[in-house]
């Protein structure tokens, strides 16, 4: 399978689209003007505890407040109850696990994670993890042997206790390789924690660029090309590469032609297609999607063809058709988080 990935860099925002077989099958929309909380970490204040919902409403500085429940809570004793935890005017570290929707805040953890390329630290884990789809046990032995050499070789933040999980890119990595991504996420904590002097509420960390978090979430992959349209943004991408994703440094190029980046593979014909609710499938029938608070609903509708055969058939095309099609839209607009 050949992957592609276009990164179309605008002035209002930066669009990058995941090509497998000449096919878009992945979209991603940063707006400048209304940018994602989800990943950033704040000294938050707790402005309200309602012990019925065993949950705290927090101001984090937007001008909505955003929600924590006690399920979301790195808490040791499982019986406690959320007026034991938090009272009004309490300042606490939380991460954004959800953008504000509408009339409802942002909703917060405690229980930070932080990811690079090859590792995630995770607040609530005690000892290292490694990914399950890293399966040769020989190799899971050497990968638990390296982090074992470098993990007290490094200045670690006293108010982050938790440890980390390599990721499944990190299979055959080096030392070195290993020991910058650490170094970088300590960098992270440390900076995190020399930051929390200030005065709440106040971001204390924010997700780097959109392009980075799609590459680190990608590098998994067999990339075989990434083509940014950005002379600026080209040259961060390629130092980042350069420093945390070495395997696909080689594949970026710049896009200089005069057609628009997402003219390429009809990227932008599918991006139209996955903001409206009405998607047409190649028999004539077609699918209705519409998003609610709570649910996703999908209707398949024939539409306009009629079959030739028999009703069963038709209605058995059409769906075959439908399945497809939706596990794309699917993917296109993050509908499965």
């Amino acid at each position: 399978m050949r992957r592609e990935i276009l990164i179309n860099v605008a002035p209002v925002e930066t669009r990058i689209a995941l090509i497998e077989n000449a096919v878009p099958q992945q979209i991603y929309i940063d707006s400048k003007q209304q940018q994602s909380l989800v990943g950033n970490i704040y000294k938050a204040v707790v402005l309200r505890v309602m012990r019925g919902m065993q949950a705290a409403f927090l101001d984090i500085g937007d001008e909505r407040s955003a929600f924590l429940h006690i399920d979301k809570m790195c808490v040791s004793d499982a019986s406690l109850d959320i007026h034991q935890l938090l009272h009004p005017g309490q300042e606490i570290l939380v991460q954004v696990l959800k953008d504000p929707v509408k009339n409802k805040g942002a909703q917060l953890t405690t229980d930070f994670s932080i990811a690079t390329s090859h590792m995630v630290y995770k607040h609530s884990v005690s000892k290292l993890g490694i990914s399950l789809q890293i399966k040769a046990e020989s190799e899971r032995q050497r990968l638990n042997a390296v982090m074992a050499d470098i993990l007290p070789m490094q200045d670690r933040p006293k108010k982050f206790s938790g440890s980390f999980i390599l990721r499944t890119a990190a299979e055959g990595l080096t030392t070195e390789q290993l020991k910058w991504d650490l170094e970088h996420l300590y960098k992270i904590l440390r900076d995190i924690e020399n930051s929390n002097l200030q005065v709440a509420p106040c971001c204390l960390y924010s997700e780097p660029p959109l392009y980075q978090r799609v590459l680190v979430d990608l590098a998994g992959l067999d990339i075989d090309r990434i083509l940014i349209d950005d002379d600026r943004d080209y040259s961060l991408l390629k130092d980042f590469a350069d420093r945390a994703l070495p395997n696909v440094k080689d594949c970026i190029a710049q896009y200089n032609d005069r057609a628009p980046l997402f003219e390429l593979f009809h990227t932008e014909d599918e991006l139209k297609l996955a903001l409206e609710s009405k998607v047409p499938l190649n028999c004539g029938g077609y699918l209705i999607v519409e998003e609610t608070e709570a649910m996703t609903v999908v209707d398949v509708n024939t539409g306009s063809f009629v079959g030739s055969n028999n009703f069963q058939q038709t209605i058995c095309q059409t769906n075959l058709e439908a399945v497809e099609a939706l596990s794309r839209q699917i993917r296109l607009r993050n509908l499965s988080g």
